[in-house]
This record gives C-alpha cells, structure tokens and sequence, in this order.
C-alpha cells in the first residue's frame, strides 16, 4: 500500500482512511442517529483547537463532516454492536465491580458504548488538529537563516539576506563549522573579541529569524489546546452521567432506595476511591425510612 504524506495525501491522512478500509461495511444511518454526539462534539474540539484548523482553512462545518467520518470508522470497527470481543470485556468488568451475578443492562450498554464514541471522536480530531498543523507547516513556516562568512579581497557592501543568497557575488567566503572551531580556538587564546580567518580576514555571523510560525510554537500550541477540551468533555459527561442517576434515584420508592444502597455498599465496601460515597449511603440508611 502507498505511504502517505502531507504535501500530497492530506485528505487520505486526516480522514483515517486505515478505519474505512477495515469495515466490513458502512452504515449511513449511524449519522443520523448519533447527529447529536457528532455535532456537539466537533463544536467543542473546533472551539478548543480552532488555530490549528483554521491554518488549512477549515470551518466548524468541515469539523463535523470530517467528525463524520470517524464515526463510521468506529461503529464499524469498535462499536459493541459490531465488536463482539470489546463487548465482552466490558460485561467481564461490569461484573467484577458490581458483583459475578450481575449483568449490565441496555440502558448501561448503551451508555457505555456512546461514552467510548465520544473519547474515540476526541481523540481523533486532536490529532486531526495536530495533521492540520503539520500541514499547515509543510506551507508557512519559514526556517531561520544562518550561515559564517570570511571577508575575501573582492568583497563588496552587501546586506545580510544578499550575503546569505549570493556570498560569492559579493565577495564573500562560507566558513566551515571545522574553521569556524579553530578561529574561535585561535580568538581566546589571543584574547580578541573579533574573529580572523588564516588569512587575516575578519570573519562573520549572519543569522536572520524566520517571521513565521515555528515548529516549537506549534508544538506548545498543541500541547496547550488539547488538554481542555479532554477536561470539558469529561466534566460534562460527568455532569450528564450524574444528573441522569439523580432522576432514576428519585423515582424510586423509599424501599427501592434502600436496598440500591445497600447494594452499593456490599459490592464496594473494600474500594479505596470510594470512601466518600459508601460513608453517604450508610449515612443516608442511618436516617428513618421515611426520609430516604
């Protein structure tokens, strides 16, 4: 198979074209179906990464098709409908943590699968954003220039960038980096600020600064965006996941609500991260059945 790259299979590259080709088939009505997820999703990683996208001149609406995408490629591949194994082990360890007899139910199957879709879909525009920059790079970023010169006999007024061109035209001689060493060498020994080659002609550095993006600014700006949408995201699935088990617990009866406690209790009395919770529930079971 071809090796891409970005100067000429930038599509091929951010589309993750390797998901396509390992469905065995791509089901169109997933878009509609998850238009939610995909839009609220591409909406905040463009919000959160915008620089980078904006480098290769994509809009929130290129975000979400491009959102699209992935989420073929993970309801092909990945998605517990079609991924029998990943399926399992999520049933393996829903049963060590809620108990061996236990079994999650649709509703947590569900849940579960769309939690795996959003952090699939997170994870993929980030690196989208970083093909982006790379991109972008390949086209704007400019590289420092630099370079050590000798005075010759012919040597003629000329600016930095001309000497930097043309040194020959204007009389100029490139100084090795092996010269360069020696004439340093030879310069604190004699204790001169001014460097002089061999034969006696001053030496110069020219060094002119990119007015572009550079690559470590890049990286930084990266590193920078991509930590908070993986922050919001997770708070507001949190918050989503909380409020929706606040509704399913109040609609319980007191009965019903003593016993998920107790549940909850037996089943994670010896788990160190929650501590917290299981002294709220035995809190809450302390009081009389009428005020649970």
């Amino acid at each position: 198979m071809k090796k891409y790259n970005y100067k000429d299979d930038f599509e091929m590259i951010y589309l993750r074209h390797e998901y396509l080709r390992r469905c065995d088939r791509l089901e169109g009505s997933y878009v509609k179906e998850f238009s939610g997820v995909v839009h609220s999703t591409a909406r905040i990683m463009y919000d959160k990464l915008k620089p980078n996208f904006d480098k290769v001149g994509f809009q929130l609406e290129d975000i979400a098709a491009i959102t699209n995408v992935y989420l073929l490629g993970y309801m092909g591949i990945y998605s517990f409908k079609n991924n029998k194994e990943a399926l399992e082990k999520f049933i393996a360890s829903y049963k060590i943590k809620h108990g061996e007899h236990s079994f999650p139910t649709e509703a947590e199957i569900n849940r579960k699968d769309r939690n795996n879709l959003i952090n699939f879909l997170r994870q993929k525009l980030q690196h989208c954003s970083v093909i982006c920059s790379r991109k972008a790079r390949n086209i704007i970023v400019g590289r420092d220039k630099r370079g050590t010169f000798a005075y010759t006999k012919d040597t003629r007024p000329a600016t930095d960038e001309k000497i930097i061109e043309s040194c020959k035209e204007y009389g100029y001689r490139k100084v090795t980096n092996n010269e360069l060493k020696e004439i340093r060498k030879k310069a604190r020994e004699n204790g001169e600020q001014d460097l002089y080659d061999k034969d006696g002609f001053k030496v110069i550095q020219i060094e002119i600064l990119s007015t572009t993006i550079k690559n470590e600014d890049y990286a930084l700006m990266i590193r920078k965006e991509c930590i908070t949408p993986e922050m919001k995201m997770v708070e507001i699935e949190n918050k989503y996941e909380l409020e929706m088990y606040k509704e399913k617990f109040k609609k319980l009866n007191s009965s019903q609500r003593r016993r998920k406690l107790k549940r909850f209790i037996d089943n994670n009395d010896d788990n160190r991260y929650l501590k917290k919770e299981i002294s709220l529930a035995k809190k809450i079971l302390s009081r009389p059945k009428s005020m649970v």
